[in-house]
């Protein structure tokens, strides 16, 4: 069989076949990898949903490690250890009003990791009920530093910062000789017009190589045949410039903007109003969603701000599970309105896309996947 590789990450718009999906939404992961197993060795099964296939096993193990580690009873008792006046029962109430993020296992519900910390963040009622000032005090001076940016940048019109960042990566499980030569990547900016000044300034590992800063994926590679020489780190800064453009004064005094693209211009960025499997995906209800919230009468601008109000009024703030584990990103945000900031930025590019507005993701600093393979794989 060929190896699983996680950039190909296409096969998860295919639908799984109906016994693998009732076994897993009953959080029965053994008997899903048992079935999918035994359709992997099943000679008639095709080779496209082997790819399916292949690649579920990958989430099952994702979604088996540690992100839902909490049984309904040990969440009920986590709530009454960090909030005052919780009510019997409450962490139900939570699930009824679909306010903490939950799996089944074997029948059972399973809470995120971080569902204590995700209604500190999005529910001001459990903010002010949490038992730890500390921590409220510093949520605090960031949103702050948050708030002083913004004024900042509409006076300025843009804002410079200074980057310092050190990153480093080892294996989380027992690695044996045999598995080498150990390959691992971390990532670095690229020069893209808003980043710029990067510099490398200390390594610890064998370093392979270090990515020209234009590349497409800009990485930092390590490699080794040390089994005891697994652990990778760098350190590095960049500088990088955000501009602040006011685009409530061009709704306002741009009375022309243009309803849709010309032709020059759809060929121009076809690749920024194209669908991409398996997060950009048109569908039928975003399409009836997309027309809820704009008109044929309004112009690119008007419907990016229509898009825009609801994702950011509509969809609640929401620490995620892997965004690997979940099939259609955009989609999942939409139907169940919630998300991190990746998520809703997904959404909102997906619905711009379908509107004929060309958009694509730019990000500042973000975690990526990143992990150790041996080249034997």
């Amino acid at each position: 069989m060929k190896p699983y590789e996680l950039n190909d990450i296409s096969y998860l718009s295919i639908p799984l076949p109906d016994d693998i999906t009732r076994a897993k939404e009953n959080g029965n992961f053994t008997l899903a990898e048992e079935l999918i197993r035994e359709k992997l060795n099943f000679a008639k099964t095709s080779q496209t949903l082997k790819q399916r296939l292949e690649g579920e096993l990958a989430v099952l193990s994702a979604l088996g490690e540690d992100q839902f580690p909490f049984d309904e009873q040990q969440a009920q008792k986590m709530l009454e250890e960090a909030f005052e006046k919780v009510e019997p029962d409450e962490i139900q109430e939570l699930v009824r009003t679909n306010n903490v993020e939950w799996t089944y296992k074997k029948g059972q519900k399973y809470f995120h990791r971080r569902f204590i910390e995700n209604l500190v963040k999005t529910r001001h009622d459990y903010y002010e009920r949490y038992r730890y000032e500390e921590e409220n005090s510093i949520d605090n001076e960031r949103q702050t530093e948050l708030d002083d940016n913004i004024i900042e940048m509409k006076k300025n019109g843009q804002r410079k910062a200074k980057i310092t960042l050190k990153q480093s990566i080892a294996p989380s499980v027992t690695i044996t000789d045999q598995e080498g030569p150990f390959l691992a990547h971390l990532p670095l900016p690229r020069t893209n017009g808003h980043v710029n000044k990067q510099e490398v300034f200390a390594t610890t590992g064998p370093v392979l190589d270090i990515a020209n800063p234009t590349a497409c994926q800009r990485t930092i590679a390590f490699q080794t045949d040390n089994i005891n020489d697994l652990f990778f780190e760098v350190k590095h800064e960049y500088e990088i410039k955000a501009n602040y453009h006011d685009l409530f004064d061009v709704m306002e005094n741009q009375k022309d903007f243009p309803k849709k693209l010309s032709d020059e211009e759809k060929k121009q960025f076809q690749n920024e109003l194209a669908e991409k499997s398996p997060h950009i995906l048109f569908t039928d209800f975003l399409d009836k969603l997309l027309a809820e919230m704009t008109t044929k009468e309004m112009n690119l601008l008007e419907k990016a701000y229509k898009i825009y109000e609801f994702v950011t009024t509509k969809v609640n703030y929401s620490y995620m599970r892997e965004y690997f584990t979940i099939p259609n990103i955009s989609e999942y945000c939409a139907v169940n309105q919630k998300g991190d900031c990746g998520v809703q930025a997904i959404l909102f590019i997906t619905l711009c896309r379908m509107a004929g507005i060309p958009a694509k993701c730019k990000m500042g600093i973000r975690s990526v996947y990143i992990r150790i393979h041996s080249r034997s794989t």
